[in-house]
């Protein structure tokens, strides 16, 4: 990718391209459930079970591309922990403008998914009142 950072920088960057890569996966397969459960959502559009499995899949897959997209990890950024290595080789991280930099982060990605997972779910489930088979 061009203009990837080469390493930390608090609230922007906690994770190298082993993390990313790693995350990268994780992404193609909650994708691929959320596709999945949004099929089921429109045969079993009364399911309360099937419309919070799709809220959670659908807050899930953002949550993997915003860290993906942005190269930080949001459970490192909540315990204080960078990783430019190999995987599990994490760094603590000391500085408190450092780590409160990377809460707020952690915070405002953490509302973005959560507004995600509901409007996509709200959406799916008003289109599967509507276009159901």
């Amino acid at each position: 990718m061009k203009n990837e950072p080469d390493g930390y920088i608090p609230g922007f960057c906690n994770i190298g391209k082993d993390e990313v890569a790693k995350r990268k996966k994780e992404l193609n397969v909650a994708v691929i459930i959320t596709l999945v459960l949004t099929v089921l959502s429109f045969h079993f559009y009364h399911s309360l079970f099937v419309l919070l499995l799709l809220f959670f899949s659908s807050a899930f897959t953002l949550l993997m591309y915003l860290q993906v997209r942005s190269r930080f990890c949001v459970l490192f950024g909540w315990i204080k922990k960078i990783n430019f290595g190999k995987l599990g080789n994490l760094q603590k991280i000391n500085d408190p403008g450092q780590i409160a930099r990377d809460r707020k982060k952690v915070l405002v990605m953490l509302m973005q998914t959560l507004a995600g997972g509901v409007l996509y779910a709200g959406l799916i489930y008003l289109a599967s009142g509507s276009f159901h088979f």
